[in-house]
């Protein structure tokens, strides 16, 4: 069986080899050979000798002493060597006689000199331009082999060396995989050894806090009663500080569960504003709530991470603010991703805000932003904040922050959650309210544009006062109006009755806690309490024009 040989060359020798096979029977010469040239020596590569031995495969010549040194940028033909004055008085003539000599550059793609493709013929040969173009053409055959194989050298090296990249890089991952394995050990053993510690503290300080509320009941003097109040104050601040190291070691031991239960978002948010409130009362601070009109009512997530997730920021506004408002606000996001509802849900507060280069610095575990001056004594335990964007995260959300020394601080925490469809969401929409026309009297401007928004969301018609004077300016201008919303800061301010007339009722806001005598009763038609809670207010609205309707 005749064994059939391959369709390629292995190597640069193998193509050379082929070359001079084909040369020797289309050419008439001596010799034909292939050097290869480092600019020191040229080697013989390959060779045909036709009768005598004119070149040996394997022989090296010094560069300057071999004809191929003559052979740099482009072919070369010498019909007679003993006579040519660059190769008369070089060795090689002196020892093989004269001859023709033609030499064609074998080159790499960026033009570096490889070697040459020669030829020795007797010197009464004359070499036609043909001979010497198919020299050429060989030559580059050759050159575009010697690429190729550098090529694949280059390709070779390169997929070593990402060989030897991959094992180390392997071997690195490894060693990170290894320490990170013992870091989450380490991790999970803090926060157990902190959750039992924290457990076991968090009970004797409930038990310290229920001695001290039993004994604030007996009969104190002045000076105990001051004690009392500070063993309270510091009860209350171990306490909080116990809770919030409980809630970050769970979370950190990945222990921490989200759940999925229909809740109302908007009450959830108000009830928690409510327990709040009272904290504002001495500071003059006023808490507006502003909910979008469509918010849904209920929404499937886990209600108890977004009322901790608002209480941190919450304490925070209420804490650095001492004068002007903290608007909360509701609002939903539009997101591309249908099956989820995204709600922003905004802190924003007029207290001493904080520098831009601390900003990035805020959800560190244990930081403080403000220190605690003669004026003002902030406390706690540089906790909350870490823990509520750790929730946030853990319920995919994001947090954004924008703050000025002096000008205060706004939060925007936006969340995704299912729509609710078990049941429907409240209409506030009534007959008995389009058409309905208030005048609402509220010195600030925030808490008014607040109220607006909503009252028009349920079709009632509208105008705002800043003041009693300008209240007096709009029921002066001809328009009639069903009833006035009042501030009690108005109320406070002046004989609103007397100012006013009497002619169009009024009901009153006033802040959670308030409570009205029995003549206070007489001259407003309801109450309602700030931060004022939409149903609570839709109710009294349509129970009041209920009545009027009817008494009709």
């Amino acid at each position: 069986m005749i064994e059939k040989k391959s369709r390629f060359f292995q190597n640069f020798e193998e193509a050379a080899s082929h070359i001079i096979d084909v040369l020797k029977s289309l050419i008439h010469a001596e010799a034909i050979f292939i050097a290869t040239n480092d600019g020191v020596t040229n080697k013989i590569l390959k060779a045909f000798n036709k009768s005598d031995v004119l070149v040996q495969e394997g022989l090296c010549l010094p560069y300057e002493q071999s004809y191929c040194s003559l052979v740099t940028r482009g072919s070369i033909v010498i019909p007679h060597t003993a006579e040519h004055p660059m190769t008369k008085d070089l060795d090689i003539t002196q020892t093989i006689g004269d001859h023709t000599f033609i030499g064609v550059p074998i080159n790499y793609k960026s033009g570096q000199l490889y070697g040459t493709l020669c030829v020795l013929e007797n010197s009464m040969t004359v070499f036609s331009e043909e001979d010497v173009r198919m020299l050429s053409s060989m030559a580059m055959f050759l050159s575009y082999i010697i690429e190729l194989e550098r090529l694949i050298d280059l390709q070779v090296d390169r997929n070593q060396s990402l060989h030897q990249d991959k094992k180390k890089a392997e071997f690195q991952v490894q060693k990170l995989r290894d320490k990170v394995q013992v870091a989450d050990q380490m991790t999970q053993h803090k926060s157990e050894f902190l959750a039992m510690m924290t457990h076991e503290i968090r009970n004797s300080i409930n038990g310290t806090i229920g001695m001290s509320e039993l004994l604030e009941t007996t009969d104190l003097t002045e000076e105990q009663r001051q004690y009392m109040d500070l063993l309270q104050s510091s009860n209350n601040s171990l306490l909080v500080l116990a809770n919030n190291i409980l809630d970050l070691s769970k979370i950190e031991a990945g222990k921490t569960v989200l759940e999925e239960d229909p809740f109302d978002m908007v009450s959830t948010v108000e009830d928690l504003i409510y327990t709040i409130v009272p904290k504002t009362l001495d500071k003059q601070v006023e808490i507006i709530l502003d909910v979008a009109p469509d918010i849904p009512t209920y929404l499937l997530g886990d209600a108890d991470k977004v009322r901790q997730i608002l209480l941190n920021f919450l304490s925070n506004a209420v804490k650095f603010t001492h004068h002007g408002e903290i608007l909360v606000s509701l609002c939903l996001v539009n997101a591309s991703d249908e099956e989820q509802v995204y709600v922003k849900l905004t802190v924003q507060d007029s207290g001493v805000g904080i520098s831009e280069d601390k900003v990035s610095q805020l959800f560190q575990n244990y930081y403080q932003a403000h220190e605690t001056d003669h004026v003002h004594h902030y406390g706690g335990t540089g906790l909350g904040l870490a823990i509520a964007q750790n929730l946030v995260n853990l319920m995919g959300g994001s947090i954004e922050v924008q703050s000025k020394v002096g000008e205060g601080t706004k939060i925007d925490v936006i969340l995704g959650f299912k729509e609710y469809i078990g049941y429907e969401n409240l209409p506030f929409s009534s007959s008995v309210l389009q058409g309905m026309k208030v005048l609402i009297i509220d010195d600030n401007v925030t808490s008014r544009n607040s109220l607006g928004r909503l009252l028009k969301s349920w079709g009632i018609g509208l105008a705002e006062a800043g003041s009693a004077e300008e209240a007096l300016q709009q029921l002066q201008s001809g328009l009639s109006y069903d009833l006035i919303l009042m501030d009690i800061s108005i109320e406070e301010s002046s004989d609103i009755r007397t100012y006013l007339g009497g002619d169009v009722p009024i009901a009153l806001l006033a802040p959670i806690g308030t409570t009205l005598d029995a003549e206070q009763k007489k001259r407003f038609e309801f109450l309602t309490f700030k931060p004022v809670r939409r149903l609570q207010l839709y109710n009294a609205l349509i129970a009041y024009q209920t009545r009027k309707l009817v008494s009709k």
